[in-house]
């Protein structure tokens, strides 16, 4: 299989402070170039890349964002970015160089395929509380309804934990409302096991009942890839014991089809999540160059082909999307667009 998937963190400055993330308000001032990626664009096209996912910290931030889509679009590469939202539906910088009205709508007009948009509660308080940043809630929905007028695809990211998973109904009624078209619903992954107790897991069965099969039966935008806490009685004791998250069931065929960037550091990944480890500089191939850098080195190859066979028995951080992604292609079916 040829890799389809690049993600690129384009920086670690970030003006959100979310619970979980090691790039809390950060104020770091790396930034990978647009030059740097037009270097290196038309090869990895040939090696197989389809899609671009610009992550970060906040991509928002970035000065050059507009101009990374529209490099990705020239050269016939769809593109994504994951952001908080926060500054959608406000005025993209006068060095951005658009006269869209808004940066969702600049977004658009730079040829963005697919926007991301991090949501973690049904309610301003807890999505706010989550992320340590008050009226975000306000302003990324705010940000999703200008969006949703581009008609660029709407995907929206939930961490779910034992604060927020009883909102997930009625954020689900809400974001089928929104017009999002993706859902993306994982658990919470943190260093340690997760507190629930026993009413937290009776209320998780209503709540996976209502999001999963009454709202698929209600024709309600369901989640993708696998139930959060887990499809089966194993996993969710597995979650709840350890705090392992659902994994794939077989073996990991996303490191076939995705590669991660960590651009400041100079890493590969053949995994979107494997950065975010402790432990994640000993599964990282040298990314090299912009004029030496493949997305089917030598180094990553080894890599994914280890990851493959280990990592359902391994991973300890995957993702809902992700482990569903890999059984999706396990049972042989295509890779399709924007599926993970």
């Amino acid at each position: 299989m040829k890799p389809e998937y690049l993600f690129i963190r384009i920086l670690e400055a970030c003006n959100a402070g979310c619970s979980m993330c090691g790039y809390a308000f950060s104020r770091d001032g790396h930034r990978f170039s647009a030059k740097d990626l037009a270097v290196f664009l038309p090869r990895i096209k040939e090696e197989g890349i389809r899609f671009i996912r610009f992550t970060g910290g906040e991509p928002l931030m970035h000065d050059e964002i507009l101009d990374l889509i529209r490099i990705s679009q020239e050269h016939g590469i769809a593109s994504s970015i994951i952001t908080n939202g926060g500054l959608l539906a406000r005025k993209p910088p006068r060095a951005a160089g658009s006269s869209a009205p808004t940066f969702a709508e600049a977004l658009a007009e730079a040829g963005l395929s697919q926007l991301i948009v991090s949501i973690d509660g049904a309610r301003a308080e807890t999505h706010d509380r989550i992320r340590a940043s008050p009226g975000l809630f306000e302003r990324a929905i705010n940000g999703l309804r200008v969006a949703a007028r581009t008609g660029v695809l709407m995907r929206v990211n939930t961490v779910c934990g034992p604060e927020n998973f009883r909102e997930m109904p009625a954020l689900q009624e809400l974001l089928t409302e929104l017009g999002v078209k993706q859902w993306e619903l994982s658990s919470l992954k943190l260093e340690r096991k997760l507190d629930y107790s026993e009413q937290d897991r009776r209320d998780v069965e209503q709540v996976v009942d209502s999001v999963y099969h009454q709202g698929a039966a209600a024709g309600r935008l369901v989640p993708m890839g696998k139930i959060w806490c887990g499809n089966t009685p194993e996993e969710r004791e597995r979650y709840f014991d350890t705090g392992v998250t659902p994994r794939a069931d077989s073996q990991c065929l996303l490191v076939d089809k995705v590669r991660y960037l960590d651009s400041k550091n100079g890493r590969l990944y053949s995994c979107s999540l494997i950065p975010h480890r402790p432990d994640s500089p000993t599964y990282a191939a040298a990314a090299g160059t912009p004029e030496s850098f493949s997305v089917v080195s030598p180094a990553i190859l080894r890599q994914a082909e280890q990851f493959k066979r280990e990592g359902p028995q391994a991973c300890t951080g995957c993702s809902s999307t992700a482990a569903g992604f890999s059984n999706h292609l396990l049972a042989g079916h295509p890779s399709g667009q924007w599926s993970y």
